[in-house]
């Protein structure tokens, strides 16, 4: 949570004056997880519902400021780390991206 959630609040927020002034755009990266939950990735999952939670209220909150709020949320991808998970949660690999899709949402000024 301290860095998928709080780490990108604190630095949009230390960003926001930049952009205002600029009417710049703020990306955040998140994840399908943040649509919908994910078996044994609970805290994962959290973390970008809150993720999506902050930008679509901040995307309202600066409705009419010129900043453009954006958030992409990148498919599964097909890790080792991903399929090593059994019905018990259990870690036995390591990570290699092998495969990745992508959905975006796009907010305009």
């Amino acid at each position: 949570m301290e860095v998928n959630y709080l780490g990108v609040v604190y630095c949009t927020h230390a960003a926001l004056p930049h952009l205002r002034a600029a009417q710049g755009q703020v990306v955040a990266i998140s994840s399908l997880a943040g649509l919908v939950g994910v078996p044994f990735r609970s805290g994962y999952a959290a973390s970008k519902h809150a993720l999506h939670g902050f930008f679509n209220t901040l995307r309202q909150e600066l409705h009419g400021s010129g900043v453009a709020v954006t958030l992409i949320c990148p498919g599964f991808v097909a890790t080792d780390r991903a399929s090593a998970l059994d019905a018990r949660a259990r870690l036995r690999g390591s990570a290699r991206a092998t495969n990745a899709g992508a959905k975006c949402r796009w907010t305009l000024r």
